[in-house]
């Protein structure tokens, strides 16, 4: 792409030139010199220079001293096709030129991709290798707490599997749900982390705490909450229908039928119908037991003295005994 964006670029800053020199060639035939094809080219990038040192070709002249005189009705007519061909002819030359440049540039990129595909995998490679260097105990101990994490959360899922009656069904159901889903995106942190993707990984971890918020909050308030959070995904697939009308025109997607919208109208309505309108917020499952009609997440973190740096005061331990 930066070699189609400088052949752009390059043709572009010639195109004063090439007009002026076509300037210079008529006011070269007005005085009746048939001139070298040259000539009115090197004149035309000599005036640009803006020395103003009279000019002197070494080539076959047809005279030994010409004058060139531009006048202000030159310049003007000048600037005026200037003008023209920039708000005309460019928005149609771009295309075409840039479509035939880049069949060139990509026939070039095919034929030392090979080359640079073994070059980039050996810089990656010893980018690897001094990364386990310096952070592989670090990594390796957060891959062991991963592990162990998914080897208790499935034996926790099978345990409750065999289960056929429970007082706290949703709130178990929910709290293995988010830390299956925690588990991933740790592998994901993991997998940023590996390649030196640190920016990524914090973002994904800043995922990760909010997860664990929310899971705490729902094990402190127990089944009641649970319920309500389950109830929540009629909101959200409220909200993204939405969404998805707005944009599925645009993106060429196939508008959703007349009886899905209806059945996820319905599911909304009767959700908001039984538990107010306060849970139509991001937040809403925990707008009763936070007592905020707008609960934010800033709200859950506070319900659970969160520390700006996500570290907790109250909830650590209640949260894995209650899970």
């Amino acid at each position: 792409m930066d070699t189609l964006q400088q052949a752009l670029e390059q043709a572009l800053v010639k195109t004063p030139e090439l007009f002026l020199e076509n300037l210079i060639a008529r006011k070269l035939r007005e005085q009746g010199i048939t001139a070298p094809k040259k000539l009115a080219g090197k004149l035309a990038s000599h005036v640009l220079n803006g020395k103003g040192e009279p000019f002197r070709y070494r080539g076959k002249a047809p005279t030994e001293n010409v004058t060139l005189t531009v006048t202000a009705k030159d310049t003007d007519d000048l600037i005026k096709d200037l003008d023209r061909f920039c708000e005309n002819s460019i928005p149609k030359l771009i295309p075409a030129f840039a479509q035939r440049i880049s069949k060139s540039t990509l026939k070039h990129l095919k034929a030392k991709w090979a080359e640079e595909d073994i070059s980039q995998s050996l810089d990656l490679a010893g980018f690897r290798e001094r990364l386990e260097e310096r952070w592989g105990k670090p990594l390796g101990q957060l891959r062991m707490l991963l592990t162990m994490s998914r080897e208790w959360c499935q034996t926790v899922h099978e345990r409750e599997t065999r289960l056929k009656k429970h007082k706290q069904k949703q709130l178990r159901e929910i709290l293995i749900r988010l830390l299956a889903r925690a588990c991933q995106v740790t592998d994901e942190i993991i997998c940023l982390l590996e390649n030196g993707f640190a920016d990524g990984a914090m973002a994904r971890w800043r995922t990760l705490h909010e997860i664990a918020v929310v899971a705490a909050v729902i094990s402190q308030h127990g089944e009641d909450i649970a319920e309500r959070y389950l109830a929540h995904q009629a909101v959200e697939s409220k909200r993204a229908m939405d969404k998805y009308i707005k944009c599925c025109a645009l993106l060429g997607y196939k508008p959703l039928s007349a009886r899905e919208q209806g059945k996820i109208v319905r599911a909304y309505d009767q959700t908001l119908g039984k538990y107010g309108k306060p849970f139509k917020s991001d937040h809403g499952w925990a707008a009763v037991h936070l007592k905020k009609d707008k609960p934010s997440f800033a709200d859950l973190e506070e319900e659970l003295d969160v520390l700006p740096c996500g570290r907790t005061t109250k909830w650590a331990t209640t949260t894995y005994t209650r899970a």
